[in-house]
């Protein structure tokens, strides 16, 4: 799941939204969105590594609220389908 601040939430957003949202990143395959969007995550986390690394001069996204604001209608869809993913699976004890 994202971490994300209340106000990068996007309130209201239903299962059925939060499932269109994914499955347009991936040719229409739920799984391959959720995994497209961990991609982009870990895209972020690279990208800042290498920047604090001296290795680059600049960051696609200046910090995680740039990269939430930019990101927010998916982050929060991503969360969505997590959430209901988890309950096929059962409690974990």
């Amino acid at each position: 799941m994202f971490r994300m601040n209340d106000f990068h939430v996007v309130e209201g957003m239903t299962w059925d939204e939060a499932v269109r949202i994914i499955k347009g990143r991936a040719n229409d395959n739920l799984l391959e969105g959720m995994e497209y969007m961990n991609d982009v995550w870990n895209r972020y986390v690279t990208d800042q590594n290498a920047y604090y690394n001296g290795e680059k001069d600049e960051m696609i996204y200046g910090d995680d609220d740039d990269f939430f604001e930019h990101w927010c209608y998916e982050c929060t869809a991503y969360n969505i389908v997590f959430e209901g993913m988890g309950k096929l699976f059962g409690e974990v004890k």
